[in-house]
Formats: C-alpha cells, sequence, structure tokens
C-alpha cells in the first residue's frame, strides 16, 4: 500500500512538472494550455475517426495472435465462456477469434476513456464547473461514438453496432467517476485549508 501511495506521489509530481512545463512553453511560443488540450482533443479524436475508416483486415489481430501461441494452448487459457455480441457468437472453442474479441473491446473501452479525460480537462481549463465539463464530454464522446460506428458500418468488412457505441460510451464512466472524486477530494481539502 506504501509502495502505491509512493508511486501515486511521483506521478502527480511528474504531471504537475509536464504542466509546469506546458505552461512555459506556451508562454515562450505564445499559445495556452487550453489551446495545446484542444489540440491533443483534436488530434485524439482524428486517430479514433482513422481507426474507424480502417478495413477490418488491417486491424485483425488474428494473425499475430497465430505467431505468438498455439489455437490450442491459448483455448487451455480461456475460461469456458459462451455469448452472443450482437448476431455474433463469442465462444472458447474458437481462441483466436475469442481473444480477438476481447483486446478489441477492450481497446474501445480504453480509447474513449481517454478521450473522455481530455475533453473533461480541456472544459476544466476554459474553466467550466465540473457538472457541465462532465456533461459536455459525454455528449461529445458519445458524438464521436456514433459518427465511429457510422464509419465502420460503412467500411469493408466492418460493421457499427450501436452495441459499440454504448460501449465506447462506458469507457467514460470510469473517468467521470475518478474525476468527480478527485473534484470532491480537492473541494473538500480547500474547505479544510481555508479553516485552519
Amino acid at each position: 500500500m506504501r509502495n502505491k501511495m509512493i508511486l501515486k506521489g511521483a506521478v502527480v509530481k511528474l504531471l504537475q512538472e509536464r504542466i509546469i512545463q506546458l505552461r512555459a512553453w506556451g508562454k515562450v511560443y505564445n499559445v495556452s494550455i487550453f489551446t495545446i488540450s484542444t489540440l491533443l482533443v483534436l488530434l485524439w479524436t482524428t486517430f479514433i475517426l482513422y481507426q474507424a475508416a480502417q478495413p477490418f483486415e488491417k486491424q485483425d489481430l488474428r494473425p499475430f495472435l497465430e505467431n505468438v501461441v498455439s489455437e490450442e494452448r491459448l483455448g487451455e487459457m480461456l475460461p469456458r465462456v459462451e455469448f452472443y455480441y450482437g448476431k455474433s457468437r463469442i465462444t472458447y472453442q474458437k481462441p483466436y477469434n475469442f481473444v480477438h474479441f476481447f483486446l478489441r473491446k477492450k481497446g474501445h473501452f480504453i480509447i474513449y476513456a481517454v478521450l473522455a479525460f481530455l475533453l473533461i480537462q480541456q472544459q476544466l481549463l476554459y474553466k467550466r464547473d465540473a457538472a457541465r465539463a462532465f456533461a459536455l464530454a459525454l455528449v461529445i464522446v458519445l458524438a464521436v461514438a456514433v459518427v465511429d460506428e457510422g464509419m465502420q458500418y460503412f467500411s469493408t468488412g466492418r460493421s457499427g453496432m450501436f452495441l459499440d457505441v454504448l460501449l465506447d460510451i462506458s469507457g467514460t464512466i470510469p473517468v467521470l467517476l475518478w474525476l468527480s472524486f478527485r473534484q470532491g477530494k480537492l473541494r473538500v481539502h480547500a474547505k479544510i485549508s481555508s479553516q485552519i
């Protein structure tokens, strides 16, 4: 537990130093941290939409998995789980497809969590209150997810699904909870400090 606290403190300190460096860089080049934050949001959104436009063959992880582990060995490591996702049957009996499915869905979750984080930070830099920043981030993430799935629907060998939009949006939930908790802790700390 102590090591986690030390690591967390080191990460926070590193991020604070990077923000100071970005602000210094911004002053030298007459660029605000808000502008940098906005550019990061735009770049990340472009990355998401670029990935959506790629045909399935370019994003298929199964050839990589085949080079790393045998299908039999992979099958032994997987839990005995079967379910339907949309109209597709996901089953441990097809190990490469099973792992490919979960890696791709986890990737979507993480990519949209990062987008939500960048959007909220950008909105907070714009001096919006936390509730508005969270709401606007959620709306923008939803819009990007809908466009993403729409592009996949028209992309070769891909299928856009409403279920994937829900998965993408679910990536924002941990970010919203974490930042809400963090905002609450900061407010409590500020109240305690002002009373001392």
